[in-house]
């Protein structure tokens, strides 16, 4: 049995490739360079966090994403890789100078 509304909702939503197309809900610009590196915090379902070419890591709350939480900077070259540590508290960035630190999620102190 072929279920029609799952045949138009595809048909209706997807690009040259069959491909569900998505749009996002909210844009922003808050850094002043690429944004190279983005992780959501593992023990919330809200706070995320955004690394760029600009040198810093910017910490968010999906439910207001027009303020930034907060601003972290400190490498010297970008951020090219971040993640969280598997219980939110810390953050990993990595940069192209060939440094990681580790940040406080909450202090943002490395």
């Amino acid at each position: 049995m072929v279920n029609y509304y799952n045949l138009r909702f595809a048909a209706e939503n997807s690009g040259d490739l069959g491909i569900t197309e998505v749009f996002p809900t909210y844009s922003s610009r808050p850094h002043e360079s690429s944004v190279d590196a983005i992780t959501c915090d593992p023990t919330s379902d809200r706070l995320f966090a955004s690394g760029s070419h600009d040198h810093t890591i910017k910490l968010w709350d999906a439910n207001n994403p027009a303020k930034c939480l907060q601003t972290i900077s400190g490498n010297k070259e970008g951020i090219w890789s971040l993640n969280y540590s598997a219980d939110g508290k810390k953050l990993v960035s990595a940069s192209p100078e060939g440094v990681c630190k580790v940040w406080d999620s909450k202090s943002g102190k490395c």
